[in-house]
Order: structure tokens, then C-alpha cells, then sequence
């Protein structure tokens, strides 16, 4: 089932404070270690500051609803990339009340829109989405992040159930959205993606239709993975192959149809 308002304001609490939780202690050296190409840590933070900042004023989704030559995702990457760098060379203890002040008034956002605002869709470069996909795009978003900062860090991945299960239905949601645009049009068959060690529902894809639904029968093949390997494949930081080859991605049935989702799979 998709998640609840409250469900995905409780999940984007929840992320937020998961992040300032890691950033708070590092040394001046961490702060500035390279976590993506291009990136410092300070640069991943300063995006996440800059994208709730964004968000709340209306300036990404003026970006993100324009025709392609001008807008859509190009556009909005490039708008952040400069929203970064407002962001990336402040003081430290100055990004991370950004982090706060702005996860609280998204948060507060989003509690104060009544459902039938939230439910009402906008149009995206990838499709029309109602408002709350922004909230569960958020979480996807900060937990990937999370795991670019502890990798780049040679720190655990610290994945306690909670905040495992809150990314695991954010990306159910963000990749039903993303993913389709990347199918093949000849493509045929039904799968279902089902999570291992979080209370997730399965999601089930019909590669035809390129419908992604939470309500599913007899399928072509089912791709069973941890909610790990799944999220940082979908988000291009992983080869799902690899995965497969340690056994956190395991795929049972049609292969032909397994590999056809796999392949297109992308969120974020």
C-alpha cells in the first residue's frame, strides 16, 4: 500500500534527523572528503538544504514543469548545482541549522496542507505526481545521500528497520514513477518486487503496460531483494548484477522478464 501522509511526514522526520545525526560530529577533513564526483560532503548537504529550500519556495518546480529546452530535470540539476554552492562554503554548524530549519518547515508543510491538496498532481518532467510524491522523494533522495556521505567515509551503513522500511516504500513509489520512460516498448511479461528484512508490501510492474500496481496475481517472475541492494541499484550507485552475485538480489521465474525490470530500474 502507498504510505499515509502522516506515514511519510513521520518518514521524512525521521531521515532528517538521521542526517544531522551523521554530519554533526565529523571533523573539518570529513566535511570536506570527496562523496560524490564533484561533491564534498559539504556539497551533499548543501543539496539537500538547497532542495527543501526549492521545493517549499516554488523555484525547483518552476524549473522542473518547463518545457524540456528550458526546463524539465536538466534544468532543475543545473538549478541546484548553483543552489549548492550557496550552501557548500558556509560554516558547518551554519549548513547544519539550514538542515534543521528546513526539514522542520517541510515537515510543517506538508502537515498543514489538507489531503486533497496533497493528492492533487502537478505536472513533472517524468509524469504528473501528486503533491506528497515530494515528501517520499525526499526520503529516497537523503537515504541515498546518507549511504554516499558513510561510504565515502569508510563508515557503517547503520540501517536500522525503521528508517530501511521508510526508504524501501519511498522507493516503491519514486521508481513507479521513473521507471517506466526506461522499458522498452517491445518488453512483455509481470513481476513482482518483493523486500527482504523490512515489512514492505511487494509491487508488482507490468512491463507491457509499464503500470506498476500494489495488488498483484500470478507473476512472470519475482525479483526478491534486501532494501539496500534494491535502493542504491535504483539509484545508479550499485550494479544490480553485483548484488545478485552476493545473493541480495535473487530472481526466480522468467530471467528474460527479471532482467528487462532490472535493467530500466531508476529512481531519483
Amino acid at each position: 500500500m502507498e504510505p499515509t501522509k502522516n506515514e511519510v511526514l513521520a518518514d521524512v522526520a525521521r531521515q532528517r534527523a538521521r542526517t544531522v545525526a551523521l554530519l554533526e560530529p565529523l571533523s573539518p577533513q570529513e566535511w570536506d572528503t570527496i562523496a560524490l564526483p564533484g561533491w564534498r560532503v559539504r556539497e551533499v548537504a548543501g543539496h539537500l538544504v538547497a532542495s527543501d529550500q526549492g521545493a517549499l519556495t516554488g523555484r525547483m518546480l518552476r524549473m522542473g514543469v518547463r518545457p524540456q529546452a528550458d526546463g524539465g530535470l536538466d534544468a532543475v540539476e543545473a538549478w541546484n548545482e548553483t543552489q549548492v554552492h550557496r550552501w557548500s562554503d558556509r560554516p558547518t554548524a551554519e549548513i547544519l541549522a539550514g538542515l534543521r530549519k528546513w526539514g522542520r518547515r517541510s515537515v510543517a508543510a506538508f502537515k498543514a496542507a489538507p489531503g486533497i491538496v496533497l493528492r492533487r498532481k502537478i505536472p513533472m518532467p517524468f509524469g504528473k505526481v501528486p503533491l506528497l510524491f515530494l515528501g517520499q522523494i525526499r526520503v529516497f533522495d537523503e537515504w541515498i545521500h546518507e549511504q554516499d556521505i558513510r561510504r565515502a567515509l569508510s563508515m557503517d551503513p547503520s540501517h536500522d528497520l525503521a528508517s530501511l522500511a521508510a526508504a524501501a516504500r519511498a522507493l516503491q513509489v519514486v521508481m513507479a514513477q521513473q521507471t517506466p520512460v526506461r522499458m522498452p516498448d517491445d518488453t512483455k511479461g509481470t513481476a513482482a518486487i518483493r523486500f527482504d528484512g523490512v515489512d514492505v508490501s511487494p509491487l508488482f510492474v507490468d512491463l507491457a503496460t509499464k503500470e506498476f500496481r500494489f495488488d498483484g496475481g500470478n507473476v512472470d517472475a519475482t525479483v526478491t531483494a534486501t532494501a539496500p541492494a534494491l535502493l542504491m541499484s535504483a539509484a545508479n550507485r550499485d550494479a544490480w548484477r553485483d548484488h545478485e552475485k552476493t545473493g541480495a538480489i535473487r530472481i526466480e521465474g522468467d530471467r528474460g522478464v527479471a532482467e528487462a525490470f532490472l535493467d530500466a530500474m531508476r529512481a531519483g
